[in-house]
């Protein structure tokens, strides 16, 4: 099962998309941690395949705007913590599979990524950039307990 009735279950996880506006990564990936409980720890979602990827996309899609304004994207639990280096899954997965749109961010010294709600397609961009700002969501992950 999941941890309540506002997560859905896929398999052996359990997702949740969370919205407000203005978002960063971090302050993302502290909302889904602390959504955490004894028996299942959360964090931002790591998608291993294209059908996770699209189920992930449908779940965003299903409530795309806060306070009237347009969720331009969602923050995913990928990010690449030196210029050059790999990207790599928060949760320690591996990272095989890849959905980006545009060519992932490779000059920044941290990079963070997340899916771009209308092209169902990752994007990434440095902490610092400004577009952080019109990320209004992040999508938890846990495993089913």
């Amino acid at each position: 099962d999941c941890i309540d009735d506002t997560w859905i279950k896929r398999g052996r996880y359990c997702y949740k998309a969370t919205y407000q506006p203005r978002v960063s990564f971090d302050d993302a990936r502290a909302e889904c941690r602390s959504l955490s409980t004894a028996g299942s720890q959360s964090d931002l979602v790591s998608l291993g395949d294209l059908g996770e990827a699209l189920f992930v996309a449908h779940l965003i899609l299903s409530d795309q705007t806060v306070d009237g304004s347009p969720v331009y994207g969602c923050w995913i639990g990928l990010e690449r913590n030196q210029k050059n280096a790999d990207w790599k899954w928060l949760d320690g997965n591996p990272s095989n599979f890849t959905n980006w749109g545009d060519p992932p961010n490779e000059s920044a010294e941290r990079s963070c990524a997340y899916i771009k709600v209308k092209e169902d397609l990752w994007g990434s961009t440095h902490l610092s950039n400004p577009i952080g700002w019109f990320l209004r969501g992040r999508v938890c992950k846990t495993k089913v307990m």
